[in-house]
């Protein structure tokens, strides 16, 4: 209940809130993809770009085989496909906000090979390659 607190908070861009749910969330469940995942969506709202990317890449460490399992009843092959592609998209996003082309195009490269059919939807393949083709075209 947590995780969806700070998500929605988040995408209503209420950053304090979002941040003081997901810490919330954490503090039960620390080891929580979702949880994290959303925390992570909580630091960007605030500004803080930089922790968020820690979480995204902690994330990726994991691996598809422990996010698959999910320590908080959260996980399955879809779940753990499409938070592996939203951590890779979500760091091609601030790659390309920095200029750094080459890490934003191996990030969303490696958003698309993870992403499978049928997976969560937060980056469907036509935003993914949209992202891809504009990442391309940077100088």
């Amino acid at each position: 209940m947590l995780t969806k607190l700070s998500w929605v908070a988040a995408c209503q861009r209420r950053g304090v809130e979002a941040i003081r749910y997901s810490l919330r969330a954490l503090d039960s469940e620390p080891q929580c993809a979702l949880a994290l995942w959303n925390h992570a969506g909580a630091l960007h709202v605030i500004g803080e770009s930089a922790k968020a990317r820690r979480v995204y890449r902690r994330l990726i460490a994991k691996g598809l085989v422990k996010l698959e399992r999910g320590s908080c009843g959260c996980g399955g092959p879809l779940f753990a496909n499409g938070l592996l592609a939203d951590c890779h998209a979500q760091l091609a996003r601030h790659a390309m906000k920095l200029g750094n082309r080459p890490v934003a195009l191996r990030e969303v490269r490696l958003a698309l090979a993870v992403r499978k059919p049928g997976g969560q939807r937060v980056n469907p393949l036509p935003e993914l390659r949209r992202l891809r083709r504009a990442i391309e075209q940077m100088g």
